[in-house]
């Protein structure tokens, strides 16, 4: 019964000699190290990749709803923390393989499996390859033979070990403040907001004090609902979790109150607490509007697409989107949570419950509208091979090689709705430096999300 748990893992850690912690900062990346990972090297544009990770994302909180939605406890916070911890799996995958080199889905799958022994709620093998059918069967695709669970069942458990090494066993990792210190924070940043020329003149007769108290815990929930998307872009990989926490609760001020610029909002979340730069928090705020616009591509490309069923054998390859280059405009609202109104369905695996789930943005709203088309990127890095297995230990980048080993084939997991990612790899540059903030604030290019 204990197999499979954290407490196990743990063990099993012990006894290989691993040293069980990973470090915040190996798992770090600079906005710079972007424009050097496996899938860049490997000829993926910028825009591509972020849609591809947002789309395995999103499968990989389908996999977790639907296998917790057996128990009835599809609204703990305890499934809200293994989506997350998912997502975060994936993320950190990604910085070391290329989506050239594995089926994002088939990743999506082992993080979500990993993810639930992590948060002492794990679930047989034989629970991810149902759930993975209904998935399936839900857009019109036939469920997987035995012999092709067989190959999908092999590939997940390499692949979770896989992520076993990148992290080093590392079961504690940080992904949020604590919720106190987030109160803390929402509180002296509403002070703030108080005293601003711009929020005292939309407050008309009444108090600014008065009316920013009452925000409080709007913007708790708001904030609660931006983190948990951020978890679906590059963010957690890039910024400390306070960062990336100050920054939701400055996106979920601007969605509430259009009068307040971010580049404002960001400055007073440094008033608040020096240890939060203007220049991070205005660089995780972008990066919390990327998670949006990676949302409004992949919806684009699912218009498009043919009906029917896709081939297994031959998925289709996207078009390259091109990132963004435009300022950002300061008068825009930003996007609203999915979660944000109350009662909205939740259109994904069978079994699921319908009401969306407790500090989470639901993906039914994540699919539902489109946003503007982005700028022209830069071209994409040349491509170099590289070996398939990490260093030993310590998951570092991979040293290029001439041979490269082919991951045998599975059967495809994407649903007809997304785009199926390709296969190759590319080393990832690591940079030793800080993370580095965008020179812009969240460009207003998004969706309204209902």
């Amino acid at each position: 019964a204990e197999f499979g748990s954290s407490a196990w893992l743990r063990r099993a850690a012990v006894f290989m000699g691993v040293p069980g912690q990973a470090g915040e900062a190996r798992l770090r990346w600079s906005v710079e190290d972007l424009a050097r990972t496996p899938s860049r090297s490997d000829g993926v544009a910028e825009a591509e990749e972020r849609s591809e990770r947002f789309a395995a994302c999103d499968f990989a909180r389908d996999i977790v709803r639907g296998l917790f939605s057996d128990g009835g406890d599809s609204k703990d916070d305890i499934c809200s923390k293994a989506q997350i911890l998912a997502c975060y799996y994936l993320q950190v995958f990604f910085m070391y393989r290329s989506l050239r080199q594995e089926d994002a889905k088939v990743v999506a799958a082992a993080a979500a499996f990993l993810a639930c022994k992590v948060v002492d709620k794990p679930h047989q093998m034989r629970d991810v390859l149902r759930t993975n059918n209904q998935l399936r069967t839900q857009v019109g695709e036939a469920e997987l033979g035995e012999e092709e669970q067989r190959s999908l069942r092999e590939r997940i458990l390499k692949l979770e070990f896989l992520l076993l090494r990148f992290i080093r066993f590392d079961f504690d990792i940080v992904l949020r403040p604590p919720q106190e210190e987030i109160e803390t924070l929402a509180s002296g940043l509403l002070a703030r907001v108080a005293m601003s020329a711009a929020f005292r003149a939309e407050c008309g007769a009444q108090s600014p004090v008065a009316a920013a108290n009452a925000l409080q815990q709007q913007l708790l929930r708001l904030a609660g609902m931006f983190l948990h998307d951020a978890f679906m872009g590059l963010g957690p990989v890039l910024f400390a979790p306070r960062t990336l926490a100050a920054s939701a609760l400055a996106f979920a001020v601007r969605y509430v109150r259009r009068e307040m610029s971010f580049v404002e909002l960001a400055r007073l979340v440094e008033v608040v607490d020096s240890s939060l730069a203007e220049k991070s928090v205005n660089s995780a705020i972008e990066e919390i509007m990327n998670v949006f616009r990676a949302k409004s591509s992949v919806g684009q490309r699912a218009a498009k697409a043919p009906s029917g069923i896709a081939k297994a054998s031959a998925p289709a390859k996207a078009a390259p989107q091109a990132a963004s280059t435009a300022a950002p405009a300061a008068s825009a609202k930003p996007p609203a949570p999915a979660g944000a109104t109350a009662g909205a369905p939740r259109t994904g695996a069978p079994g699921i419950s319908a009401a969306p789930q407790g500090g989470e943005a639901a993906s039914t709203a994540m699919r539902a509208s489109g946003a503007a088309s982005e700028a022209a990127a830069a071209p994409p890095a040349a491509a170099t091979a590289v070996s398939d297995r990490p260093a030993a230990g310590a998951p570092a980048p991979v040293a290029a090689a001439a041979h490269r080993e082919t991951p045998p084939a599975v059967p495809s997991m994407t649903p007809a709705r997304a785009t199926a990612p390709v296969t190759a790899m590319a080393p990832p540059a690591r940079s030793a430096a800080a993370p580095a903030p965008a020179a812009t604030a969240a460009s207003a290019a998004a969706t309204a999300l209902a």
